[in-house]
């Protein structure tokens, strides 16, 4: 979606290090590890009515859209469940961490947390 929206992500890679090292130090201190994934529905009921700035700078940028996944299978942009909206593989978390789905900015609004 970024880079689509004309956002340079060569970037974000090397932030993905820096942030294991976060879990992976809390979790033997007994920590509880969340994460937080922005994705929405098929049919994106989840990300506000039509008219709101939320949704249609997002429908702007693509989420929702169709797209060719890298193993070459149709997916939805930020679409729950997909490819994509699976973590980086370092950074997948482990058994006993938390993952909720969120659907604003914010990881309380409309969330389990």
């Amino acid at each position: 979606m970024f880079h689509r929206a004309g956002v340079d992500i060569s970037s974000i890679r090397q932030a993905i290090v820096p942030t294991a090292r976060v879990p992976a130090a809390a979790r033997p201190s007994g920590v509880k590890i969340v994460y937080l994934k922005t994705e929405y529905r098929p049919d994106l009921s989840d990300l506000g009515a039509v008219d709101s700035k939320i949704w249609i700078n997002l429908t702007r940028v693509g989420v929702g859209g169709r797209v060719t996944t890298p193993d070459g299978t149709e997916g939805q942009i930020m679409i729950r469940d997909t490819w994509n909206t699976q973590m980086v593989c370092e950074l997948v978390p482990e058994p006993g961490d938390i993952v909720v789905s969120k659907h604003r900015f914010s990881g309380f609004y409309g969330t389990d947390l």
